[in-house]
């Protein structure tokens, strides 16, 4: 049983809209992530991706700290994804990685949550 203010890790998720980058393309995708794996010194230890046809991709990658996940909706311009971490919470920037992100696929706007899980309180 967790103690009461016991933390497991920290749940970042964000959405990006109207993305006019290249959301679709796998080696873009992959080099971006990469580098936001880079920003926050993770550590990867399996990619594995999915090519929907004929639009779509999903990307997950598994981290020692935890895993990344991205995935694509190019009907709609949108961008989803989320990174669970479980020892780095308190070093990462998580407006650091939107505004990186948001950049990189050309994002007129989005949303985030940054939310404490396993914690009771």
């Amino acid at each position: 049983m967790l103690q009461n203010n016991l933390r497991c890790g920290t749940h970042f998720i964000l959405d990006l809209f109207g993305c006019k980058g290249h959301i679709d393309s796998l080696p873009f995708v992959v080099c971006t992530l990469d580098h936001v794996v880079s920003m926050l010194q993770l550590t990867v230890l399996y990619r594995k991706h999915f090519k929907f046809e004929p639009e779509g991709l999903t990307v997950m990658f598994l981290l020692s700290e935890s895993h990344m996940s991205y995935h694509n909706f190019t009907e709609s311009k949108t961008v989803t994804f989320d990174l669970f971490t479980c020892n780095k919470s308190n070093e990462i920037n998580f407006n650091e990685v939107e505004g990186y992100l948001m950049d990189k696929f050309q994002a007129s706007s989005s949303r985030q949550w940054v939310i404490d899980r396993g914690s009771v309180e």
